[in-house]
């Protein structure tokens, strides 16, 4: 039951997936070899994700949002550019 609901958590939009049906990666998923190395690395990456986004996207999307919000006489090149490349 728990390797069935990680393979489902691979695919959260039913329109995008699944790719492959459960039968087809059954087996790896039950042998899967879990080391606790690689347990603490993914809650690193994860982490480091976590802070990425809300440090960053998060105030990247502030940025976009107001400059999206410009009605088409008030935006300017730079500001076009600014949300572009928020």
């Amino acid at each position: 039951m728990i390797d069935f609901g990680m393979y489902h958590t691979l695919f959260p939009q039913l329109v995008a997936g699944p790719i492959v049906r459960y039968r087809e990666v059954e087996t790896a998923i039950i042998r899967r070899p879990v080391a606790i190395n690689d347990v603490e690395q993914g809650i690193f990456r994860f982490c480091i994700g976590l802070a990425k986004k809300i440090i960053i996207a998060d105030s990247m999307g502030v940025v976009a949002d107001s400059v999206f919000n410009l009605g088409a006489g008030q935006l300017t090149m730079a500001a076009a550019w600014v949300g572009a490349l928020a």
